[in-house]
């Protein structure tokens, strides 16, 4: 969180933010991902980072990418998703 608020606050006269979230930064245990080693975010980062854009009032456009085609993936990209709209997870 403190990363993502030390951005924020770097990015202070900007007013609309995009974000493309790609799900290869998290750790292969949350997408099941063949041939990854394991590194990367954690979900909770995952979903610390994109809350706290969201809270930010200056999201306007975002992306999910890079979703591997498997039930887990799916699941928590839909999860992460709902982040990015609102969703309060951990905040």
């Amino acid at each position: 969180s403190e990363i993502m608020e030390r951005a924020l606050k770097y990015l202070n006269g900007v007013n609309s933010l995009v974000v493309d979230f790609s799900m290869s930064v998290l750790d292969p245990e949350y997408t099941t991902s063949q041939d990854v080693p394991p590194c990367g975010l954690t979900l909770r980062e995952g979903f610390c980072a994109l809350e706290i854009l969201s809270d930010s009032g200056k999201l306007t456009g975002a992306a999910l990418t890079e979703i591997p085609d498997n039930e887990t993936a799916q699941k928590n990209a839909a999860a992460l998703t709902r982040s990015l709209l609102g969703n309060k997870i951990l905040r």
